[in-house]
């Protein structure tokens, strides 16, 4: 498997004024998710995930949609990526337990 280019075990929450993403990379290939509108509906699925590029990944549902993550990279407590073509920015915080 390639390095992966995610903070694994680490929350990631999207930087919106109008969308709800947040993302916990499990190093089992698990991805706990909170998602939605704020203000509107939300939730809570859990995808797999794999690394297809050293700077992209593939998040998968049970209902076979996929996701892809291009051009991550972090810069301090940032990641930026191109999801599904649309420029997205989260910030990177400890879970907690």
């Amino acid at each position: 498997m390639t390095a992966t280019p995610l903070p694994l075990d680490r929350t990631l929450d999207l930087v919106s004024d109008t969308d709800i993403g947040t993302y916990c990379f499990r190093t089992g290939g698990s991805v706990v998710a909170t998602i939605g509108m704020k203000n509107g509906p939300v939730a809570g699925p859990v995808f797999s995930w794999r690394v297809v590029s050293p700077h992209g990944i593939e998040i998968a549902g049970s209902d076979g949609h996929v996701d892809r993550w291009t051009g991550i990279r972090i810069e301090g407590d940032l990641l930026h990526a191109e999801c599904n073509g649309h420029a997205r920015t989260f910030r990177i915080r400890n879970t907690t337990p």
